[in-house]
């Protein structure tokens, strides 16, 4: 026995209808969900990573937390000063060689 569908003959048609167009519209709502997620999915694909994007991120974070913290032992860095560390930094990791992949394997 279908446990959705009751035995008699005369509401069997609108019971299973309804069953069907409650599952036809839970279908449609699981692939538009699934659609805004490939969506959200393709938007991350298209980020290309950046070293110095990150290094914007890590002055800006850095600066927000100190003037968060407030602390009066200790003033927060100036702006200037965090862009010119992230500047010393970048040039560390661009001068940088890698070793080839034999070398390290």
């Amino acid at each position: 026995k279908n446990a959705c569908c009751p035995p008699s003959a005369a509401v069997l048609p609108r019971v299973c209808t309804n069953y069907v167009l409650e599952r036809t519209l839970l279908a449609a709502k699981q692939q538009q969900e699934m659609t805004s997620l490939e969506q959200a999915m393709a938007t991350l694909q298209r980020e290309k990573p950046s070293i110095t994007e990150a290094m914007k991120n890590w002055c800006s974070i850095l600066a927000a937390v100190e003037l968060v913290r407030g602390d009066a032992k200790q003033p927060p860095h100036e702006m200037a000063v965090l862009l010119e560390i992230a500047k010393v930094v970048l040039a560390c990791i661009n001068a940088h060689e890698l070793v080839s992949p034999d070398e390290w394997g």
